[in-house]
């Protein structure tokens, strides 16, 4: 290895402000679990995972909050502990991927990658667990397959290495093409979305933000499949429309979601809908490990109408709205500011917002993470048969349903507790926005 690994790194904007959301119990692990027919070696595993945290250096960093500011610092640990597991013998990877999902995530100690292979009788499967304090969904991703290369290259030449990825994770690079004419409009587009969020919208209603950060019990995952065949179907109905899949998706989700909710016919809804802002960045030949996304409110509105038709005809006018005003890009003016604020003051900003929604619907969150190249997945020729995303349980009011493609199979998720809410009211949720589609 030519470049050093560096000792610190600049805790960048974007993962000051998912530490201050999983403080308040609202943000964790995102894991990924692939499922093997093969049978993967430990040892090199073991050996990937250790080498990953040197060619993706924030991955072997731990929050450091003892100053004025957070700083991500050096793990002095990782030889002596560097985050894998091997557990043989599962009797069931379901139970055994729950146990491990549902483990209470320890914001100050969290290591941001630990892998855990599970043995079965007939099949292994790995999870890939990296904490959403310093990666999105699409960068959960990377990990996964950079922890692909590492394996094949390892199995190949035990010497194997990658270099120390130099990318920035600069939590505004996507901004540095905008000019001021873009940003002008990105700035009137969301003093109109601050004026429409104050509506009444259908959801589940805050009564107390400390809700969030008290335990809930019987925490659940559940998931939706939708197969080869489905998946043509919604994408010959969204080209004759000239949309795109998402979009009916999109619409679909808002019918079923107001379901859920038992909102009024005449209420409209407001979604929250993560983009990935990489579009917009400098193309890098090894993209950063960092949160890169902004979130677009799209609202359906003034109701849903009278059926799944009216619907779509109120989704594709919001898209066209949302794609014409950079969709998913935040206000430069109001980020910027709050970027410049100390740490404990940007807290305190949260929970004024936090508070402020109180008597107020949340909207749920509808995040399509992407598709898996499955190229990029072979551990050494074997790819996996099948790929999940577990994310962090979110107690009520919050929903968040995240969508993932592998292998022309699209699988909708989300995770409560039981307490909130039924496993079958969700699994409703999920169905229903996949059948609820109509040509």
């Amino acid at each position: 290895m030519t470049a050093a690994v560096p000792e610190t790194l600049k805790a960048e904007f974007q993962d000051q402000m998912v530490r201050i959301f999983a403080e308040r119990a609202t943000s964790g692990n995102l894991t990924m679990a692939l499922d093997f027919a093969a049978r993967l070696d430990p040892d090199v595993l073991r050996t990937a995972v250790r080498r990953l945290q040197d060619a993706e250096p924030i991955l072997g960093c731990r929050m450091d909050m003892s100053g004025a500011e957070p700083v991500w610092r050096r793990r002095a640990d990782l030889d002596a502990n560097p985050g894998f597991r091997f557990d043989r013998d599962v009797a069931d990877l379901d139970d055994a991927t729950a146990a491990v999902t549902f483990e209470p995530f320890d914001v100050d100690n969290e290591p941001n990658l630990s892998c855990i292979l599970l043995r079965g009788s007939e099949a292994d499967r790995l999870l890939v667990r990296v904490s959403h304090v310093v990666a999105d969904g699409g960068a959960t991703f990377e990990v996964a397959m950079r922890l692909a290369a590492l394996y094949t290259g390892i199995s190949a030449d035990p010497g194997f290495r990658l270099e120390p990825n130099p990318a920035s994770r600069d939590s505004f690079a996507w901004l540095k093409p905008f000019g001021l004419r873009d940003r002008m409009r990105i700035l009137r587009r969301d003093i109109g979305d601050i004026l429409r969020s104050r509506r009444r919208h259908a959801g589940f209603r805050m009564t107390d933000p400390k809700d969030l950060e008290r335990p809930g019990t019987r925490p659940f995952h559940v998931f939706h499949e939708v197969g080869r065949e489905r998946l043509a179907e919604l994408d010959q109905l969204a080209g004759a429309r000239g949309l795109m899949r998402n979009d009916l998706l999109l619409a679909g989700f808002a019918r079923a979601f107001s379901r859920l909710s038992r909102a009024a016919s005449a209420e409209s809804v407001h979604l929250l809908v993560p983009n990935n802002l990489r579009r917009f960045a400098e193309v890098e030949t090894r993209p950063a490990i960092c949160n890169l996304g902004g979130v677009a409110n799209v609202f359906v509105e003034p109701d849903l109408g009278a059926d799944y038709a009216a619907t779509l005809d109120r989704v594709a006018r919001e898209m066209e709205r949302q794609r014409a005003g950079f969709m998913g890009a935040g206000n430069p003016l109001s980020l910027k500011l709050l970027a410049r604020m100390p740490f404990r003051r940007k807290a305190a900003t949260i929970d004024r917002m936090m508070h402020g929604a109180v008597g107020r619907s949340v909207p749920p969150v509808f995040t399509n993470v992407g598709a898996l190249s499955e190229r990029r997945l072979r551990f050494a020729g074997a790819a996996p048969e099948r790929v999940r995303l577990y994310c962090h349980p979110a107690r009520l009011p919050l929903v968040v349903v995240a969508l993932v493609e592998y292998r022309h199979v699209l699988v909708l998720g989300c995770c409560n507790y039981g307490s909130d809410i039924e496993p079958e009211r969700m699994r409703a949720l999920l169905r229903d926005t996949v059948d609820g589609i109509a040509g």
